[in-house]
């Protein structure tokens, strides 16, 4: 009976073995070998990945291919399950992302789409544009801000030319509340609003891309908001 018993138990632990060695990725943190390598080549053509591509898979391995597993409609795992998802991968054709598309992948989803634009605020081909005519009102920077119904709050994070994107962690009770981007000015603040449901403690991201800066006029070519994946 001891002997029956002990057989059955080393089948099952030869089965678990099995599925556990089934289960495991092709590439994951830490590997090293030809698949890695062409995968790293692969990131790099599509500009997500600019480390050598003879190097160990890595964390930076992992939100490179994160961010075009999600743009192929793939499970964001930041490993290669099997030699089928590899050659999918590899397959693939996509023009090189830009930073934006970077930035924004970040997000679950664009919260700030539905926007409002206030006074001095317009919407362009090309994005958004903020103005001035008042002489003593001036431009000095972008600002992201959060206001409850009663009025501000806080300043989430401020911005000049180029690309501005973090993480904020919403410290108030979950409800509606509104989000705003704008040129920050003396007199008067020309920008977007949205009203959004957001929720206490969660990690949310924003990302703005200014494309001018100057005393009288902001020319913003893209804003995002929503929850950091």
């Amino acid at each position: 009976m001891r002997k029956i018993f002990a057989l059955m138990l080393a089948f099952v632990l030869v089965g678990l073995t099995t599925v556990a060695m089934a289960e495991e990725p092709l590439i994951s943190r830490g590997d090293y070998n030809e698949n890695v390598i062409t995968l790293h080549q692969k990131l790099g053509e599509l500009g997500l990945y600019s480390l050598r591509a003879e190097s160990p898979w890595s964390s930076a391995s992992e939100d490179a291919l994160r961010i075009l597993q999600g743009t192929m409609g793939l499970e964001e795992t930041g490993t290669a399950a099997d030699q089928g998802e590899l050659d999918k991968i590899l397959s693939f054709e996509h023009e090189p992302f830009s930073m934006i598309d970077i930035a924004k992948s970040r997000i679950v989803e664009n919260l700030y789409n539905d926007v409002q634009l206030t006074d001095g605020a317009q919407k362009t081909d090309s994005g958004y544009e903020f103005t001035t005519n008042i002489e003593d009102n001036r431009f000095g920077y972008t600002v992201w801000q959060v206001y409850e119904p009663d009025g501000y709050l806080e300043n989430i994070t401020t911005g000049e030319v180029g690309i501005t994107e973090g993480d904020y962690v919403f410290p108030y009770e979950s409800g509606e509340y509104r989000i705003v981007f704008k040129g920050n000015t003396n007199l008067k603040d020309e920008g977007l609003t949205a009203t959004l449901q957001l929720e206490k403690d969660k990690i949310y991201h924003y990302v703005s891309v200014v494309d001018l800066l100057e005393p009288q006029r902001v020319v913003v070519k893209d804003v995002a908001f929503g929850l950091r994946k």
